[in-house]
């Protein structure tokens, strides 16, 4: 197994399965988000703070309406707009604007996330989806996503993704064919343990 950052790769021959955390992707994970980002700040650490924010992204802001993006960015913009003027109480101020609006920005439909996930694969803009199905495995309901080549409709593979405490993880297959990697992939997502942290690990 190799580690980079939010994902993992698991190798086995000449298949390589990816495992890799999107992000937040309900109000749960947007608010797990803020508080790493108010532990930065109260340990003084206000560019790390800054920049965790700055780089919050998740579905619920991918498809939200133009109007309810800036709406709930606005509160956090007109506090940390002058960087280097920007004071403590402001940062802690802004950060309670962006849990209080959170909460209304619209829920993700099913399709949606399907758009969501499929777009962050690497292999995605030369695939579509054929069927999806949920699967209930290790205590997780999984979304399988069977896909092929959207040209020669040959070259079948498939994804899951699945909620786990407020963040969206994803499993793909990064190299080989579907045929041979089908049982890994069906070990890994059964036997997938997530740690506090959000880091990853199999049984």
């Amino acid at each position: 197994m190799l580690e980079h950052g939010r994902q993992s790769y698991f190798r086995s021959g000449e298949t390589v399965l990816s495992l890799t955390d999107l992000g937040p992707v309900n109000a749960n994970g947007f608010g797990r988000e803020l508080r790493s980002a108010r532990a930065l700040w109260l340990k003084g650490r206000r560019r790390d703070a800054l920049e965790r924010v700055r780089h919050l992204d998740g579905p619920m802001l991918r498809f939200a309406s133009s109007d309810q993006r800036a709406g709930f960015w606005r509160g956090w913009y007109d506090a940390t707009y002058a960087e280097g003027a920007v004071d403590s109480a402001s940062i802690g101020i802004a950060l309670d604007s962006l849990a209080a609006v959170v909460t209304r920005l619209p829920p993700v439909s099913q399709s949606h996330l399907d758009e969501y996930t499929l777009e962050r694969w690497d292999d995605a803009w030369r695939r579509e989806v054929i069927t999806r199905r949920p699967r209930l495995l290790g205590g997780r309901i999984w979304s399988q996503l069977a896909t092929w080549n959207r040209v020669s409709h040959m070259d079948r593979s498939e994804l899951a993704y699945a909620e786990n405490d407020g963040y969206l993880l994803l499993l793909a297959v990064e190299r080989g064919s579907w045929q041979v990697a089908a049982p890994a992939f069906e070990t890994l997502m059964s036997t997938i343990e997530v740690a506090p942290d959000t880091t990853y690990a199999a049984r």
